[in-house]
């Protein structure tokens, strides 16, 4: 893929992430999940970037939560934003919502590529991202799109690449 097609491809998607949900440090190279429970408490509080309060907003409802705020609460157990770093229960939160959570399946990509909470696992990781792109997630549909233009479990390809930058925007 050519240098400057690459460049704006990565620029309009940080812009889709931007304007659809809090982006947050690459520790995982996720992200919170903002849609379907946008009035949970724990969703308004990360808005705020009030972290620590989302996190146990999300802690005291975990039993009433629905998949956005389990997968919020995994992620924040996963990255340790919110002042809890606790990898193991984070995976295990983002696994139970994985099923039928496309965010979270992409999540579980990210760490089964990088090794956090887990085993690393190109093989799982390139599963679950392939998941949550075909689930329609376009946080999903990048990481295919990077697995792809770096080679990662997969021939390294810019054609099929820039299919899934496209898809993803």
């Amino acid at each position: 893929m050519h240098i400057a097609n690459h460049i704006r491809f990565r620029k309009i998607f940080l812009l889709l992430i931007v304007f659809s949900q809090a982006v947050l440090p690459e520790t995982v190279g996720a992200s919170f999940m903002l849609s379907g429970e946008d009035e949970h408490p724990c969703t308004l509080l990360i808005l705020e970037e009030d972290y620590v309060e989302a996190r146990l907003a999300c802690e005291l409802d975990l039993d009433n939560s629905g998949p956005a705020q389990r997968h919020n609460l995994g992620y924040f157990y996963l990255t340790g934003l919110g002042e809890v770093n606790n990898v193991e229960l984070g995976v295990a939160l983002l696994a139970q919502v994985a099923a039928t959570e496309p965010h979270a399946m992409n999540t579980l990509a990210h760490a089964y590529e990088s090794g956090t909470g887990v085993e690393a696992d190109p093989a799982k990781a390139w599963k679950s991202a392939q998941d949550s792109a075909r689930a329609h997630n376009a946080v999903g549909q990048y990481t295919v799109g990077r697995f792809y233009e770096d080679g990662i479990h997969v021939v390294q390809d810019s054609v099929e690449a820039r299919r899934w930058f496209e898809l993803a925007t």
